[in-house]
């Protein structure tokens, strides 16, 4: 992963970016939707500025965005708890 320098409130950027992600994938999942998910989690979890429960958290979540990319029908399964 590219090391990232943080700018001034990079934290709540990144954090903002990443449920706006998060958000778009619930819209219309999709592949490439996820990968950019999994991108911004990774982000903030490298992110020095971000609080390091958030860190934790989010490393976490891109662990499970991860496998959820690759395990099958996984994407129908997040589809399906939206309705």
């Amino acid at each position: 992963m590219t090391s990232i320098v943080p700018e001034p409130d990079s934290a709540a950027l990144l954090a903002g970016a990443t449920l706006f992600a998060m958000t778009r994938f619930a819209e219309a999942p999709c592949a490439e939707q996820a990968g950019m998910v999994v991108r911004h989690l990774e982000c903030v979890a490298c992110d020095p500025a971000s609080d390091e429960r958030l860190r934790k958290v989010c490393t976490a979540l891109a662990r499970r965005w991860r496998h959820a990319m690759v395990t099958p029908g996984a994407s129908q399964h997040v589809g399906a708890a939206r309705k």
